[in-house]
C-alpha cells in the first residue's frame, strides 16, 4: 500500500492512481468551506512537495540543479518569500517542505490555498490516494528563517539511535500525531508557533497551540509584548522521541489514513473522535485473525469501526478466514456481504454503517 518505494520514488500503483486523480479535479464539487481562525500573527503556508508541487505554483522546480536554483524558482512562482529549510537533509532538498510567507489573510493567495486543500482532500476520498501540498497555515512572530528552523526539528524525530524524517506536513500524518501527543506534549512540540492550523480529514480546520500563549481575544498589545519569552523558547530545539509503542502506531500510519479514507467513501458524516484508536486496534484484529495483506487489512479496520456485528456473520468469518489462507482477497469477498442483514447477540438488526463501541467476536 505504499505509495513511494525505498528511495522515496512513486510506486507504480501511485503512478496510475495519478492520472484518475487529474481526471477527479475537474469535476470534484467543492465542499462547504472552512477557514482557519487566526488571530492576525504574521502568516505563513507550510507546503509540502513530497509528491509535487502544488497547481498554484507557476514553475516548474524538477529541473532545478541546485537549492539555490530551487528556492529562486520558488519565489519567483509564488511571487512570495520562501523560506526553505539550511540543515543537512534526511531526503532529497526537492522533497523537503517550505515556508510561504502570506500578507495575512487579505494576501489573494489565501482563498486559493483554502481551495486547494479542499479539492486535495476530496481527490483522496474519491481515489484513495492522497498527495497532498498544503500541509497547514502557521502564525508565529518568530523571524521566519528561525522558524523554519524550528519546523525542520520538528521533523527530525529520534527513534532508537537514529534520526528518521517524519511527513509532519502532511495533514494525515499530523492528524495521527495529535492522537499520540498530549496536550502539554503537542504544545512544547510547537513552541514558539502560536498556530499550527490544519484541516482535518473532516473538513474543519483545527488550531493546535504552541507554547507562547495567546489570550482569547487577540488583543494586539498581548500579541506583540511576549518578544523574550518567544526568543527563549526559540533557543531551544524541539525533540520528539517515539516510544516502541508510539513507533509501531506511526508505522501503521498509512493502513490507519487508507482505513478511514475508506470509512469516509462509505459513510455519510463525521468520524468519531476516537477513530484513529478504533483503527490502530483493529490493526491489532487483523493479526489475531491472521490477516497479513495490507488490502486486507484496510477492507477490514474499516468495516469493524463501521458495523459492530461484523464478526457475528457467518459468512464474514468464512470470508477472513479465506483471505487470511489466499491473501489479497477480503474485500471481494465481502463486497456482495449484505450487511443490513447482520443481527447483533441482542436481536436487533444493524442499521448500517454505525460507530464500533468495542470489538465483539466471536
Amino acid at each position: 500500500m505504499n505509495t513511494t518505494d525505498e528511495m522515496g520514488q512513486p510506486t507504480t500503483r501511485a503512478r496510475r492512481v495519478e492520472q484518475a486523480v487529474s481526471q477527479t479535479a475537474a469535476r470534484l464539487p467543492l465542499a462547504r468551506q472552512h477557514s482557519p481562525a487566526t488571530c492576525g500573527l504574521p502568516l505563513f503556508a507550510l507546503i509540502d512537495p513530497f509528491f509535487r508541487e502544488p497547481h498554484l505554483l507557476a514553475s516548474d522546480t524538477r529541473v532545478a540543479g541546485d537549492v539555490a536554483a530551487l528556492q529562486t524558482m520558488r519565489r519567483e512562482g509564488w511571487r512570495r518569500e520562501v523560506w526553505m529549510p539550511e540543515g543537512q537533509p534526511l531526503i532529497h532538498p526537492l522533497r523537503l517542505p517550505y515556508l510561504v510567507q502570506l500578507d495575512g489573510k487579505a494576501d489573494e493567495h489565501f482563498p486559493l490555498l483554502l481551495e486547494t486543500t479542499e479539492r486535495e482532500a476530496e481527490q483522496a476520498v474519491e481515489t484513495g490516494v492522497g498527495k497532498f501540498t498544503i500541509g497547514a497555515v502557521l502564525e508565529s512572530e518568530l523571524a521566519p528563517e528561525l522558524l523554519m528552523q524550528w519546523v525542520e526539528a520538528m521533523w527530525t524525530v529520534q527513534i532508537g539511535p537514529g534520526n528518521r524524517y517524519l511527513r509532519i506536513a502532511d495533514p494525515r500524518v499530523f492528524e495521527l500525531l495529535t492522537h499520540l501527543l498530549g496536550v502539554g506534549e503537542m504544545q512544547n512540540w510547537l513552541g514558539p508557533i502560536a498556530r499550527w492550523h490544519v484541516r482535518t480529514r473532516d473538513g474543519v480546520w483545527v488550531s493546535h497551540a504552541g507554547a507562547v500563549a495567546i489570550d482569547s481575544g487577540c488583543d494586539e498589545q498581548a500579541l506583540y509584548s511576549r518578544q523574550a519569552r518567544l526568543q527563549t523558547i526559540a533557543r531551544e530545539r524541539p525533540r520528539l522521541k517515539l516510544s516502541p509503542e508510539r513507533k509501531r502506531r506511526m508505522e501503521a500510519s498509512e493502513l490507519v489514513s487508507l482505513s478511514l479514507t475508506e470509512l469516509q467513501r462509505h459513510r455519510a458524516g463525521p468520524l468519531p473522535e476516537d477513530s484513529h484508536e478504533r483503527a490502530w486496534r483493529g490493526l491489532e484484529r487483523c493479526r489475531e485473525l491472521g490477516l497479513a495483506s495490507a488490502d486486507d487489512m484496510v477492507a477490514y479496520v474499516w468495516r469493524a469501526i463501521a458495523w459492530p456485528s461484523l464478526e457475528h456473520s457467518a459468512s464474514c468469518r468464512d470470508a477472513i478466514r479465506a483471505a487470511a489462507s489466499d491473501p489479497g482477497t477480503l474485500d471481494e469477498r465481502l463486497t456482495g456481504w449484505n450487511e443490513a442483514q447482520v443481527t447483533p447477540p441482542d436481536g436487533r438488526p444493524a442499521e448500517g454503517p454505525q460507530i464500533n463501541q468495542g470489538w465483539e467476536t466471536k
